[in-house]
C-alpha cells in the first residue's frame, strides 16, 4: 500500500521533495526506529531531498557539502557509486572529518545507498541512520533496495520532465529565432522602399542646388519628405528591437488596439503587398483601448497574421480581415483569410505543441501554442471559428486586468 501511495504521488505529479519525503517516511514505517534521509547529487555535491526526522540544522549542515571517499556514508556512497555501511560511526573511517558532528546527533550507525542511472551516474543516495551500534539485517537491505527503486524512477522522471522542458525552451526559443529572421527578411523590402525615397529626394536637391537660386519653398518640401521617411525607418527599427524582447516580465499598459495593430503591420504589410494579398483592417468609430503586455500581444498577432500568409499565398483569391471589437468586458480581433478553413481532423489539435501542417518542415508547431499560452497569461482566449467559412481566428482579451 506505501508503494503504491508514492506511485501515485509520481501519477500526479506532486513535487519530487514531497515524493522523496513518502519514500523517506516509507523507509522509516518498515524499519522501527531508522532515521532516513535522502539526498540529491549535483556538481558533485549533497542537496537535501528530505530529511524528515532530523532537526533543521542537520539538513543544513550536510547542503552543499562536496562528495568524495571518507566523506560520512552519504558522500562516500555518492562518490563510489556502492553502499557504504558503517556498523559503528565511533570506530569506522569512512566518516573521516564528519565523525564528531554525526556523534552529535547520537548516530551510532548509518548506511547509505547511491541511487544510480542506466548510464552509472550516481543521481541521489538514501540513508538509514541509527542511534545504537547495529549490523544492517537483511529486511533492512530489502526496505532499502524497494525505496531505492521508487527513488530511480522518481529521480528519472524528474530529469526527464527537466529534459523536456529545456527541449520546449530551445524549441520556443528556435521559433522566435525564425520568426525574427522572417521578419528580418520583410523588413529589407520595408526599409529598402524609404531608402529609395530618401535617395530620389536627395538626388531632386542636387538638381535643386544647381539652380541660381535656390527656390525656398521646394528645398523645404524635399527636406520634409526626408525627416518624415526617415521617421518611418528609426520606427520600423524601434519597433523590430521592442519585438524581439520577451515582455513576459514587463508591466500591462493600457494601449489602443488600432495603434497596436498599425505598429504590428509594419513588420508584413509590405510583404502582403508584394505577394498581391489584400489586407484589410476594420475599426469601429469609437477607439478600443485595453491592458496588456504590449510586445507579447504584437508577438501574437504576428503569428497569426504570418500564418494567414502562409496558408493563401499561393491561392488565386488572397486576402486577409483583421476586424476589433469590444463589448463591456473584452476587446476581440479576429483574423480571417481566404483559406479553406481547418480541416476537421486537425482542429482539436491545432493549438497542441509541435503540431503543423506546413509542408517540408517549413513550421516548428509551436506558433499557435506560444500564441495561445500568451493570451491565456492575460486571462484572454485563442478561439478557432470553426462554423466560418474561411479560416478564421478569435483572440479576446479582457479590457482591463485587475
Amino acid at each position: 500500500m506505501a508503494q503504491k501511495n508514492v506511485l501515485a504521488l509520481m501519477a500526479n505529479n506532486n513535487s519530487l521533495n514531497e515524493i522523496l519525503s513518502s519514500i523517506v517516511g516509507l523507509v522509516e514505517n518498515f524499519a522501527s526506529g531508522c532515521m532516513s534521509t535522502a539526498y540529491f547529487v549535483e556538481d558533485g555535491k549533497l542537496r537535501l531531498g528530505a530529511a524528515p526526522s532530523f532537526p533543521e540544522s542537520f539538513a543544513q549542515a550536510v547542503e552543499g557539502c562536496p562528495i568524495g571517499e571518507n566523506q560520512g556514508t552519504c558522500g562516500h556512497a555518492a562518490f563510489t557509486g556502492k553502499r557504504a555501511i558503517s556498523t559503528d560511526v565511533t570506530q569506522d573511517i569512512v566518516w573521516g572529518p564528519y565523525r564528531d558532528w554525526i556523534l552529535s546527533y547520537g548516530i551510532k550507525a548509518a548506511w547509505s545507498t547511491p541511487v544510480v542511472s542506466e548510464d552509472g551516474k550516481v543521481l541521489a543516495t538514501l540513508s538509514m541512520c541509527w542511534k545504537e551500534v547495529r549490523v544492517p539485517t537483511v529486511r533492512d537491505i530489502e526496505v532499502v533496495d524497494c525505496a531505492i527503486y521508487l527513488m530511480r524512477i522518481a529521480v528519472a522522471k524528474k530529469k526527464q520532465e527537466e529534459l523536456i522542458v529545456e527541449q520546449r525552451l530551445k524549441l520556443v526559443a528556435s521559433s522566435r529565432l525564425a520568426a525574427l529572421g522572417e521578419m528580418a527578411a520583410n523588413l529589407a523590402h520595408e526599409i529598402n522602399n524609404p531608402l529609395a525615397i530618401i535617395q530620389g529626394h536627395a538626388n531632386l536637391l542636387q538638381v535643386l542646388t544647381l539652380k541660381p537660386e535656390l527656390p525656398p519653398a521646394d528645398v523645404k518640401q524635399t527636406a520634409d519628405q526626408i525627416e518624415n521617411t526617415v521617421t518611418r525607418i528609426t520606427g520600423i527599427i524601434k519597433g523590430l528591437k521592442a519585438i524581439s524582447k520577451d515582455g513576459e516580465h514587463d508591466a500591462f499598459e493600457t494601449v489602443s488596439a488600432k495603434a497596436l495593430m498599425e505598429e504590428t503591420l509594419v513588420f508584413c504589410q509590405d510583404r502582403f503587398k508584394k505577394n498581391g494579398i489584400t489586407l484589410n483592417l476594420i475599426f469601429p468609430e469609437q477607439e478600443i483601448t485595453f491592458e496588456c503586455r504590449k510586445i507579447q500581444i504584437s508577438q501574437a498577432l504576428l503569428n497569426l497574421i504570418n500564418n494567414s500568409f502562409d496558408a493563401i499565398q499561393n491561392r488565386n483569391e488572397k486576402w486577409v480581415n483583421i476586424s476589433v471589437n469590444q463589448d463591456k468586458e473584452n476587446c476581440s480581433i479576429s483574423i480571417t483569410d481566404s483559406g479553406p478553413g481547418i480541416p476537421l481532423e486537425h482542429q482539436n489539435k491545432v493549438m497542441d505543441p509541435f503540431f503543423t501542417t506546413k509542408a517540408n518542415c517549413n513550421g516548428t508547431g509551436l506558433g499557435l501554442s506560444i500564441t495561445k499560452k500568451i493570451l491565456e497569461s492575460h486571462r484572454g482566449a485563442l478561439n478557432l471559428k470553426s462554423d466560418s467559412p474561411h479560416t478564421q481566428f478569435e483572440i479576446l482579451l479582457p479590457l482591463r486586468q485587475t
